[in-house]
């Protein structure tokens, strides 16, 4: 799991298990992926168009997204199809698959009082054989911990407003009175 100021990624993999033991697997045509990805107090998820937009996996096309718990849990479905395939059959097992998701943060709104939190990623993996039957073949957790990122001002002033001007004039005096106001303009 890695993350920056602007996205997170998360390593997503599904591979036989029981190959080192001699035992054979179980030869599928595809694999069904359910992809939740949960958030902390103070950020929600936009839309699920918008979650769709920002999170890219490589080699597969997401079916779905959903938004459930308050826009705060993201739903993703996609399924990647063997490629070791003849007539709709396999003819050697699927190669595993290690891909790495990205999703780009503009898709979260943070609310005015966040510091940090927390995404959290439930990835679960189904199987279909050549049969039609579907194998259940287990999930795994990851998260990342985000901070709120402060701004970069390339520029900061400050004009004193006279408190007996009338219009929105600035004073360039220079220094302070009682009863001036500081307006602060900050430029990034």
């Amino acid at each position: 799991v890695k993350s920056s100021d602007e996205s997170v990624q998360f390593n997503l993999s599904a591979r036989p298990s029981t190959a080192s033991d001699g035992k054979g697997e179980l030869w599928m045509t595809s694999l069904s992926f359910t992809d939740e990805i949960t958030l902390s107090d103070g950020m929600t998820f936009t839309s699920a168009d918008a979650v769709k937009a920002a999170l890219t996996v490589s080699g597969v096309t997401i079916s779905d997204v959903t938004l459930t718990n308050s826009n705060k849990t993201a739903k993703v479905t996609w399924t990647k199809t063997s490629t070791k395939l003849s007539n709709d059959e396999p003819y050697a097992e699927m190669d595993a698959f290690n891909e790495t998701a990205t999703l780009k943060l503009n898709c979260i709104n943070f609310d005015d009082s966040f510091q940090s939190g927390t995404i959290a990623n439930k990835l679960s993996v189904k199987g279909k054989s050549y049969s039609g039957k579907e194998y259940d073949l287990g999930n795994d957790t990851a998260s990342v911990n985000v901070k709120a990122v402060l701004p970069k001002f390339d520029q900061i002033s400050k004009t004193i407003v006279k408190e007996s001007c009338t219009s929105d004039t600035y004073s360039s005096s220079g220094y302070f009175m009682k009863g001036d106001k500081v307006v602060f303009k900050v430029w990034t």
